[in-house]
């Protein structure tokens, strides 16, 4: 249960005499939590009077971290526009899907000012993750265009795939570019079409290059771009006509195989067959490539899911033998301990993964959480509180690290002194 009166008393010293309406809405939200018509109120409220920079009212709830996202809440009552602690709300409200795009639109609307790289890519991923594939893709094409790296190509073809009227419609490059003028430079760089329409008319181009193609290696080339210039454009049919065509040619085209098993998953009635399709098909795909390390990760993180821990663990090292990929297969190959309650292996990977100096400071966070969550339930009280300590005095806000650190004091303080 909310304490409403622990956190009403905050937001009255905040708001102003213009904002009774919002205190209002607030309270009805603290009474009826799942109203989902006061909180969509809330929002529109708060926006209406963004631009006055006057402290506004956030969404604070979720039932399954429901004190978490109201650290979160008032940290941003204080500090509305700190973008760290957006991110983790939202991530904390990812199973709210219809709250959690509301958060992440606050996010974008920052970022457009001074997002880099690396927050645009997050906030990609978010998006991906509440299942807002249209702006995904839009966001993933205007990060191609400025920044041409394969991950953001392929990145493009499995969004803009899933995005469905149900998710919200296909967000244009521009929609996320700061002016007109950037925009019309990187159109006319030629890394990405304007439109849908774009794409099909570059498809048609091919397919006229496609008969002039002599060696069977050049046909399956024009194909493979055929097919991804139909992705781009929704039209999944046509794209997977042209991966069929590649496969006579040549049957065991691991990219044509790997496409045309995403769209079967994406095809799938519900998650469980999904799972199914897909662990069969990375297990085919690794046959025929079996040192393709995307292949074996991919794999490990479908069996993390459907659980079967011990067959993930042989993806995840085999994924791991590979530069590029060793420092994303620890982390879930720890998981895949953490989960079999093998907490001294998983320890001993996020150690490593701490260890490593190429570890970004977001993966650092998530690696030492988990490594003081692993002393934890070792019973090394005192590890675990130095840990979380860690966590909290750079990101007191990181999930739920504020209860950890406190509970743990409590509890290493009740502990008897030791002898002499």
């Amino acid at each position: 249960m909310i304490d409403k009166d622990k956190y009403t008393k905050e937001i009255v010293d905040l708001l102003q005499q213009d904002w009774k309406e919002g205190l209002a809405l607030f309270e009805e939200v603290l009474r009826n939590p799942g109203d989902l018509a006061s909180r969509k109120k809330l929002r529109e409220l708060e926006r209406k009077h963004r631009e006055k920079k006057k402290p506004h009212v956030r969404i604070p709830f979720t039932r399954s971290h429901e004190s978490s996202v109201l650290d979160c809440e008032v940290h941003l009552l204080h500090n509305p526009w700190e973008i760290e602690c957006l991110f983790t709300l939202a991530e904390l409200l990812h199973r709210e899907k219809a709250v959690a795009v509301w958060v992440y639109e606050d996010i974008e609307s920052l970022v457009r000012e001074k997002g880099d790289e690396k927050t645009w890519r997050h906030l990609a991923e978010g998006y991906e993750s509440i299942e807002a594939m249209g702006k995904a893709a839009g966001i993933y094409r205007m990060l191609y265009a400025k920044w041409p790296r394969p991950e953001y190509e392929h990145k493009i073809i499995s969004t803009e795939s899933q995005a469905t009227s149900a998710t919200g419609v296909r967000e244009s490059f521009r929609d996320f570019v700061r002016d007109e003028e950037e925009a019309r430079r990187l159109e006319e760089s030629g890394r990405i079409p304007k439109s849908g329409e774009d794409y099909i008319h570059r498809a048609k181009e091919r397919e006229e290059e496609l008969e002039a193609a002599v060696t069977p290696q050049k046909r399956v080339q024009i194909l493979a771009e055929i097919a991804r210039d139909y992705t781009r454009a929704g039209d999944t049919e046509r794209a997977r006509e042209q991966h069929h065509k590649i496969l006579e040619i040549d049957a065991n085209n691991a990219p044509a195989l790997e496409a045309l098993l995403k769209m079967d998953m994406a095809a799938a009635p519900d998650r469980q067959k999904a799972l199914e399709t897909g662990i069969a098909g990375y297990e085919r795909l690794l046959k025929i490539e079996p040192t393709n390390p995307e292949f074996s990760l991919e794999l490990g993180r479908l069996l993390l899911e459907a659980g079967d821990y011990h067959k993930a663990i042989l993806s995840f090292q085999r994924a791991s033998r590979h530069p590029n990929f060793k420092r994303r297969a620890r982390m879930v190959l720890a998981e895949c301990f953490f989960h079999q309650k093998l907490y001294a292996l998983a320890a001993k990977e996020y150690e490593e993964i701490l260890a490593d100096t190429g570890t970004e400071e977001g993966e650092r966070m998530e690696a030492r959480y988990a490594l003081a969550d692993c002393h934890y339930r070792m019973s090394n009280l005192k590890e675990a509180f130095e840990l979380f300590g860690e966590v909290y005095r750079k990101q007191a806000d990181f999930k739920d690290v504020s209860e950890r650190v406190f509970e743990l004091n409590k509890k290493l303080r009740a502990l008897p002194p030791p002898e002499s």
